[in-house]
């Protein structure tokens, strides 16, 4: 049996996807995981979701009060007692073989601090929409070198639901930063990053769930433009990676295009979704 792995869910008024993502975790084929759901005070039927579904490797625990959503995964670091910890949001989903094969690099190379791999994307109604890769074969990088690749990109790490890491590199970078929201994960994933090598595995083993009431399409541009300052200000002052003046000048400039972008994305969505069913009716 191999090390154990955190299969870490949190979760606040999930009740419509909760299951879905419980039961991907639990469908896994690698054996020695928890799947941890902590509710950060969900006002709906969440609790009675998670209490209906019977697997003894379910730990499901609540928060005493609203901690925010980098406050309840932090609180869900904190809890987990797999030595791997891979979050997965509670409206995705990841596929049977996704915990087997990033743990099988992590075992083989001691110095891969975590494992990443492309995404499916999905709509409200599981709809294949199209996948997002960055390699088209697997690599494994020097964490330096991923790192100063999200200069001229931006997240090049993938989705809180797309990352498998050493728990004990917390100890080490921290958790999540609290006062950070759209930015918070590629933070954490950029110190972790600088401990190691990074994996990518050019097979799509999360299936990330574009909704109307995906947080990110709640999010504000302004409050998008404003992390993106912070982590830009928080990446130089690091010291992991080498930024110079035109890097920061060009990591602000395609930032903003990117988020600009991202914006009329989210935006036309829904009407993006009912022209391409109409096409393939």
């Amino acid at each position: 049996m191999g090390k154990k792995v955190s299969i870490c869910i949190p979760v606040y008024n999930g009740e419509k996807t909760i299951k879905r993502a419980i039961l991907s975790a639990a469908a896994q084929t690698y054996d020695n995981i928890e799947i941890l759901v902590i509710d950060n005070c969900s006002e709906d039927g969440t609790k009675e979701v998670v209490k209906s579904i019977k697997d003894e490797r379910i730990v499901f625990l609540q928060n005493d009060s609203n901690l925010g959503m980098a406050g309840n995964w932090n609180e869900c670091i904190k809890k987990s007692t797999g030595e791997y910890i891979h979050f997965l949001c509670a409206d995705d989903t990841i596929r049977p073989d996704c915990i087997r094969k990033k743990v099988s690099v992590m075992e083989r190379f001691p110095d891969v601090v975590m494992v990443t791999s492309a995404t499916a994307l999905v709509d409200e109604n599981d709809d294949f929409i199209m996948n997002r890769k960055r390699y088209d074969r697997n690599v494994i990088i020097k964490g330096y070198d991923y790192g100063r690749r999200s200069f001229r990109e931006g997240n090049v790490f993938g989705e809180p639901s797309n990352i498998l890491f050493r728990k004990e590199c917390t100890e080490k970078t921290g958790s999540f930063s609290t006062d950070l929201h759209y930015t918070t994960d590629w933070e954490l994933w950029m110190k972790i990053a600088s401990l190691g090598r990074v994996a990518y595995l050019k097979d799509a083993l999360t299936d990330y769930r574009l909704s109307s009431d995906n947080i990110t399409s709640r999010m504000k541009l302004k409050k998008i433009m404003e992390d993106d300052a912070k982590l830009i200000r928080r990446i130089k002052a690091m010291g992991y990676f080498d930024m110079n003046t035109f890097d920061e000048c060009y990591m602000k400039i395609m930032l903003t295009i990117k988020d600009y972008c991202r914006l009329v994305f989210l935006r036309s969505f829904p009407v993006l979704i009912r022209i391409r069913k109409g096409l393939c009716n």
